[in-house]
């Protein structure tokens, strides 16, 4: 079942803390608004089989919340999956309670959650992928296993956040029963933990019957401070931060320029975009090297506005302007093979470069040659123009510059023989 386009209203008239929004099966809802007026309704409970959510918005309106914005039911098999999709004003914004739930969460964000934003219980498994997740009283995510099977669950590329009273950005934990317990895992990488006194909670009963409660950070920045009891492992050894990742502000948390953030992620097989759809990796601290950045946000760095010394055209004209730009210590380095030449010079002023090769003597293979004209917005300095590879045939050429300042002064051409081989 596809269900596409559509605002489902939960009404005020329910009685509190009761009434559903849609119980779905094996469906997929795309482009849907589900908004509760009345408190403590839930969204989408109790689905058997699996979902799918891609681009829904859930959110509660005047006194209105949820209880669970999205459940899945024992025995589902399929994964759920939510994909740019939005939870508030959730007591819990996504629950599974069976070993054999998935829950995958990517480019999603779940916000203003009462007590947890994604629980998983009894076995469940999930990853969250470039998403914002905002804890609530408990933790944000929360990986509780009293099955016999080990649970997991993968955060990656996310930024993961407090609300007003929040205990843990993350938790992890076996509890103790009759039978044998399997062990709880939960990874952290690529991510940003910000704002938490409390990092983490792990907590192991030492019981005989029961796995080990593990929590592994890696590449994230998080202050390293928490509750780790019993048996398993808390590793935060792996490349990990603890510094202001610098967001735009308290409540939008793309990473602004010389975040420390940026450019340190680890994996080079990541996502190829972030929560936007901004591509990723992009090199965003200018050092050449495109490396993801930590967080659901990919820095997308913005080019410096021109200036004079970058653009003649923006400098200044003086009243009788009279002088020249001068050319000197022109130096060219031939192409070859698969490598580009350069031709360098430097300016005593910003001015227009025009360079003009010219194919010389007259005669044979002159044909086989072109003239090759080159043109760069100089600076005052060092200027240097790239000649790509196949430009320049072998043979000898007349090079010719001239530069032209703002005010329309040319300098003196600039004439050399050079030698392409």
């Amino acid at each position: 079942m596809t269900l596409s386009g559509l605002t489902v209203v939960i009404p005020s008239s329910f009685t509190d803390d009761a009434g559903d929004g849609i119980v779905v099966g094996h469906a997929t809802l795309n482009d849907m608004d589900i908004e509760s007026l009345n408190p403590g309704s839930d969204g989408v409970p109790n689905i058997q089989k699996g979902a799918t959510f891609s681009n829904v918005s859930m959110y509660g309106s005047g006194t209105g919340s949820f209880d669970i914005g999205i459940s899945q039911t024992s025995l589902a098999y399929n994964p759920l999956a939510i994909d740019r999709s939005t939870i508030e004003d959730a007591k819990t914004g996504i629950l599974a309670t069976h070993f054999t739930d998935k829950v995958n969460v990517n480019r999603s964000r779940i916000l203003n959650s009462k007590t947890n934003a994604v629980k998983l219980t009894q076995g469940a498994d999930g990853t969250i992928e470039n998403s914002i997740i905002q804890a609530g009283s408990s933790s944000a995510v929360f990986l509780s296993n009293k099955e016999s099977t080990n649970s997991d669950v993968d955060i990656r590329y996310s930024t993961i956040i407090p609300g007003a009273s929040s205990a843990y950005a993350v938790a992890t934990e076996t509890v103790p029963t009759a039978m044998t317990v399997g062990s709880s895992r939960m990874t952290v990488s690529d991510s940003i933990l910000n704002g938490f006194t409390n990092t983490y909670y792990r907590s192991d009963p030492d019981s005989p019957t029961t796995g080990a409660a593990n929590i592994t950070f890696s590449h994230s920045d998080f202050d390293p401070t928490g509750l780790s009891t019993g048996k398993g492992v808390l590793d935060t050894t792996d490349s990990n931060i603890n510094a202001d990742p610098k967001f735009l502000s308290a409540t939008d948390f793309h990473l602004t320029k010389g975040s420390p953030a940026i450019d340190t992620a680890s994996s080079p097989a990541g996502p190829l975009v972030d929560i936007d759809g901004n591509k990723r990796p992009v090199d965003g601290n200018g050092d050449g090297i495109a490396v993801a950045d930590m967080g659901a946000y990919e820095y997308q760095p913005v080019a410096d506005p021109p200036t004079c010394e970058t653009d003649p055209k923006l400098c200044p004209v003086l009243p009788g302007d009279t002088t020249a730009p001068v050319i000197s210590k022109v130096k060219f380095k031939s192409p070859k093979g698969k490598k580009a030449g350069k031709l360098k010079l430097r300016l005593s002023e910003a001015a227009t470069i025009k360079a003009t090769f010219k194919p010389t003597p007259k005669g044979k293979g002159k044909k086989k040659r072109k003239t090759l004209k080159l043109s760069k917005t100089g600076k005052a300095g060092a200027n240097k123009l790239k000649i790509k590879k196949g430009k320049l045939k072998p043979g000898k050429y007349r090079l010719k510059i001239i530069a032209t300042d703002a005010a329309g002064n040319r300098s003196k051409p600039m004439v050399r023989k050079v030698k392409v081989k």
